[in-house]
């Protein structure tokens, strides 16, 4: 049995979603394993990339915080992590701030990399906050207008 279809303010969000850059075509394989009989794959692929790069940025902040740090094998290997992970999910623009992330660290340019970091964990909050409108949208409690309904079942 497949799942049943997306509505279209659901499609015409992840469309946007799409248009703005914030996903590409991998968010839509990983979505696409999603089935009747796990329906929850996406959220769990979700919450496992969330607790994951929560830990890696948390990792990345510590090596900035000491004063001479310096850019070694740890942090490019943080920055791999992010990398393969925002590729994996299908999340465009973090990704592509992951480039700019090892383009900084191989010219050990500790300005450019905090700049970096810090566009990563803004863009990592907008695409968190798309992603969970688009979970409300898909169960049917967000209005067109934005605010999300309280009533229950």
């Amino acid at each position: 049995m497949p799942l049943p279809p997306q509505t279209p303010l659901v499609q015409s969000f992840l469309q946007s979603m799409y248009d703005e850059g914030v996903i590409n075509q991998y968010f839509g394989y990983v979505q696409a394993l999603q089935d009747p009989e796990n329906p929850e794959f996406l959220n769990e692929v979700m919450n496992l990339f969330y607790v994951d790069t929560d830990k890696v940025v948390e990792e990345m902040n510590g090596y900035l915080s000491q004063q001479n740090y310096e850019f070694g094998r740890e942090f490019d290997f943080c920055i791999h992590q992010l990398y393969g992970s925002t590729a994996t999910i299908g999340a465009q623009r973090l990704n592509v701030i992951c480039e700019q992330l090892r383009e900084a660290a191989e010219e050990k340019s500790r300005e450019r990399v905090v700049e970096a970091l810090n566009t990563f964990t803004h863009e990592y909050c907008v695409f968190q906050n798309k992603f969970r409108t688009l979970q409300q949208l898909e169960k049917g409690n967000v209005y067109g207008n934005g605010f999300h309904s309280t009533e229950t079942g």
